[in-house]
């Protein structure tokens, strides 16, 4: 399967998102205020979470964000057109964050899947 990459809404000068999940910072220029620095793109690790969904921090002009690559796929790459609140792991694996795994859900059907997975 081909992994595509779209600009990260809301961030789109720093970070860009995978239809698999993954997560890269976009080459650039930081200002740290005494210097400028070129910051190379990477791919950027996450971690597990108290409930078992992976997250990283992020960073625009000095402001941090927590974010967590289910709903980062979800968001940009999933049609939402009932506007459901939250985003389901369709195989109940926290883990799995492609495109293919997810589905926008009420919270009451999330709870459902949840409990019969």
């Amino acid at each position: 399967m081909e992994e595509i990459w779209k600009d990260l809404l809301g961030y789109e000068e720093g970070y860009q998102i995978s239809n698999l999940g993954k997560l890269r910072s976009k080459e650039r220029i930081v200002d740290y205020g005494w210097k400028k620095a070129n910051r190379p793109s990477k791919i950027l690790s996450f971690r597990e979470g108290k409930y078992g969904y992976l997250y990283t921090i992020i960073s625009i002009n000095k402001i941090r964000k927590t974010v967590k690559p289910h709903r980062l796929v979800a968001l940009n790459f999933i049609p939402n057109p009932l506007n459901l609140p939250e985003v389901n792991h369709i195989d109940g694996n926290k883990l799995n964050n492609a495109f293919w795994n997810l589905e926008w859900s009420s919270s009451k059907d999330n709870i459902r899947h949840a409990y019969n997975t």
